[in-house]
Parts: structure tokens; C-alpha cells; sequence
């Protein structure tokens, strides 16, 4: 498993309360609903963009996480005391997943990231379940390409190759493509703007990568070791007649030594006998 995530993706729309969570809890107040709304179009447009610095990893994903932990729970409670048990044990899971992933956070941090994408994973899914349920086969479609998205960074996320952490960097950055696109359409040029600045930082982060997975590897640099010989280029006679040479100066060497130690000893024995009898 990677020790820290090279890239980041995550479904911060998933993390904030909708509007129909804003207008549930604010009933009557039509102006405070209007600014609330308009901070969570600013806040999900600045998000992404601050995720972009890999420093801001980790508390965005431990703020969010308790954000999310929060909004689940609350929708938890409200759907248990309507009685719609289902959905409220969806959320059960969901709140569970992000108090699980802040709490793991302090220990293991790729722990956090993983929770929170098996998160997304799973929304994703029941997302595009409904839309084609429904027949809307565009939001199934765009769906299965953020559940797409989340899978390959998880995977990347558990095995850490290089070629999987371009593929899902490639994926990303089509799917931010699609999105201020979507976003320019719609009239969201707040979103829009935002999303234009994102697919720039991702390209840009893509680059390195991109070299060093299609790049070829290095030559090595010849050495003494990785070199060869000089004598591999010449004939056998003449390798055998440098190997002879070199093994019979050594021989020499060690006889001439041999032969002076015994010389010195045999002079420094007579020396002794006769300074000892005369």
C-alpha cells in the first residue's frame, strides 16, 4: 500500500448537506437559505482546488469526513422517525465509514483516503442504480464514470503502481473536462472557473509522471565493475601470453622476496654464531 497518495480525488458533493437539507432546517427563512446555498456552491467551487496541494491531503479529508459524518447522521435520525429504516441504515453506513476514517486518520492516514473513497464508491453506485432505475441513462452514465474513478484510486491507492496512478490521473482530468464543460452550459461560471484552474493543476502534476512511465529507463554507466577486460578483444595467444606474463612477474616478486628474507635471516644467523664464538 502507498504510504501517501500521490493524487487526491474526492466527491465533496457528497460531504456538504443538499438544499432540500437546508430547506428542511431552515423553513422559513428564505434569505438565509439564499446565502447558504451560495456558500456551498463557493465552498464545493474552492474545495477542489485546495485538495490540489497534496500538505491540504490530510485535514481537508479529516474536515470533510467529520462534515460528512455529521449530515449522515442527521439524515440518519430524520429517516429513522419517519420510518424509512432503508435509508436510514445507508446512512448509518456512511456516517459510520466517516467517523471511522477521521478516528484512523491519526494512526494511518491512506486508511482515511480509503474509507472515504469506499464512500463515494458506494453513493456512486446507488446513484447510477437509480438513474437507470429511472431511465436516465446520462446521470447513470456519468455515475459509472465517478464510480470508474473511484475505483482506480483505490486501487492505485492499495498497490501504488506508477502506470495505475497515471491511468487514474488521465481518468481525472477527462472527467474535469466533462465537468467545467457541464458546468459553462449550465451557467455556473463561478464552478466553472474553478473547475477550468483544477484541470490545469492536474495536467500539470500529470507531466512528470507521464515522463517517467514512458520514458526509457537510463543507460548504465560502464564501470570496473560492468566493464570489460581489454584483453576479451585480443586473440587467445596473445590473452594466454599476458596472463602468463602477469602470473610469472608475480611469481618472481614473491620468489625475490622469499629469497631476501632468507639471505637477511642466514646472514644475520652467521653474524650471531660469529660474534658469539669470537
Amino acid at each position: 500500500m502507498s504510504s501517501y497518495p500521490i493524487i487526491y480525488t474526492r466527491n465533496f458533493s457528497n460531504d456538504l448537506p443538499n438544499n432540500d437539507f437546508l430547506t428542511n432546517l431552515i423553513p422559513n427563512q428564505e434569505m438565509l437559505k439564499k446565502s447558504l446555498s451560495i456558500t456551498r456552491r463557493a465552498t464545493l467551487a474552492a474545495l477542489p482546488i485546495l485538495s490540489a496541494y497534496r500538505p491540504f491531503y490530510g485535514p481537508i479529508s479529516v474536515g470533510m469526513s467529520t462534515v460528512r459524518a455529521v449530515t449522515c447522521t442527521h439524515q440518519m435520525i430524520k429517516n429513522i422517525r419517519e420510518g424509512n429504516y432503508k435509508e436510514g441504515v445507508f446512512h448509518l453506513v456512511h456516517a459510520a465509514l466517516a467517523v471511522t476514517a477521521v478516528g484512523i486518520f491519526f494512526f494511518n492516514p491512506v486508511f482515511c483516503f480509503l474509507f472515504s473513497s469506499v464512500s463515494d464508491l458506494m453513493i456512486n453506485y446507488r446513484t447510477c442504480i437509480e438513474c437507470i432505475q429511472t431511465e436516465d441513462y446520462l446521470g447513470a452514465a456519468r455515475a459509472l464514470a465517478f464510480m470508474t474513478l473511484d475505483l482506480l484510486f483505490i486501487i492505485a491507492l492499495c498497490h501504488g503502481s506508477p502506470a495505475l496512478t497515471v491511468t487514474c490521473m488521465l481518468f481525472q482530468i477527462a472527467l474535469d473536462f466533462y465537468q467545467l464543460v457541464n458546468h459553462f452550459k449550465k451557467g455556473e461560471y463561478l464552478e466553472g472557473i474553478s473547475r477550468t484552474f483544477l484541470t490545469g493543476i492536474h495536467m500539470h502534476q500529470s507531466i512528470p509522471r507521464l515522463q517517467s512511465v514512458f520514458q526509457s529507463p537510463p543507460k548504465p554507466k560502464k564501470n570496473s565493475l560492468t566493464a570489460q577486460p581489454q584483453y576479451t578483444r585480443m586473440s587467445v595467444y596473445e590473452a594466454r601470453q599476458l596472463l602468463t606474463a602477469k602470473y610469472a612477474w608475480k611469481a618472481a616478486h614473491e620468489w625475490d622476496t622469499v629469497y631476501n628474507f632468507r639471505e637477511n635471516a642466514s646472514s644475520t644467523h652467521v653474524s650471531q654464531i660469529n660474534h658469539k664464538h669470537f
